[in-house]
């Protein structure tokens, strides 16, 4: 009686949804990679040595040096099915040490810097090395819409004269341009005097519908250990989704500025 009813449970998980492979070892994707040496796009003078774990800006002018930097980096492996429905593929994420002393303008807050590349089943690289000017982290793997193209969350962050924006950027099949971009943090980290806004979003996603809710509280800074509340706002924007593309079905009033 048992044994029957443990069978049918086991039928039923199968049943239930794709089932990714485990995640291989990272140190079998960097071999890999097609390239072990690489320019970040835009960029003409740095390069990116995966061999030797360092960060190289060669000189442009005639009285300049070539300079090297063994800063290494740390790497980690996800899976989820990117460019294909179905398919068992991985994400290998690179997180360089120490980039500020390269002309990284967006870094040198939060590094580390981060770059992302894609790996299907056999452990072949296809994508290039997506890398962005600014800190980010790989937040989530969801597929939406349920096509079996996991769309692909990373969040950043970046502060500029006391006021710091986290973001949150959604991609589809590539991480180059984000098929949704919104702040989903603004905070406070040197106020002198008078009102200010903090803020934060959270976000739902499923059958086709992204939700995201927003808190936005705004201040009265008095002391370093006095910011009253003056008020608090609330609103919800809902998106319908299908295969990378966003049509917003409800517009909250309230929004949090960008970055």
């Amino acid at each position: 009686m048992n044994s029957h009813l443990n069978i049918k449970i086991f039928i039923l998980v199968l049943l239930n949804g794709f089932v990714y492979a485990q995640a291989p070892n990272s140190n079998i994707l960097l071999q890999n990679m097609k390239e072990k040496v690489f320019k970040p796009e835009g960029y003409t003078n740095i390069y990116f040595d995966i061999n030797n774990r360092s960060i190289i800006q060669t000189a442009e002018k005639w009285d300049e040096k070539t300079y090297e930097d063994f800063v290494g980096f740390n790497d980690s492996v996800v899976s989820g099915s990117f460019t294909k429905p179905h398919e068992n593929q991985y994400i290998l994420v690179l997180k360089w040490n120490s980039p500020e002393n390269f002309s990284f303008p967006h870094v040198g807050n939060f590094g580390p810097l981060t770059q992302y590349i894609i790996f299907d089943d056999n452990y072949n690289q296809i994508s290039k090395v997506f890398f962005e000017d600014a800190t980010s982290n790989l937040k989530d793997v969801i597929d939406i819409d349920k096509d079996g193209i996991d769309e692909i969350f990373t969040t950043g962050m970046y502060c500029n004269q006391g006021v710091c924006h986290s973001w949150v950027n959604i991609y589809y099949k590539e991480i180059t341009e984000p098929i949704l971009n919104y702040c989903s943090e603004m905070s406070i980290i040197s106020v002198m005097n008078g009102e200010y806004d903090e803020g934060y979003t959270t976000y739902t996603a499923s059958n086709g519908k992204f939700i995201i809710d927003v808190m936005k509280i705004s201040k009265l800074y008095l002391s370093e250990n006095d910011a009253r509340i003056i008020k608090e706002e609330k609103c919800q924007k809902v998106y319908n989704y299908k295969k990378g593309k966003f049509t917003l079905e409800t517009l909250g009033k309230c929004e949090l500025e960008g970055y």
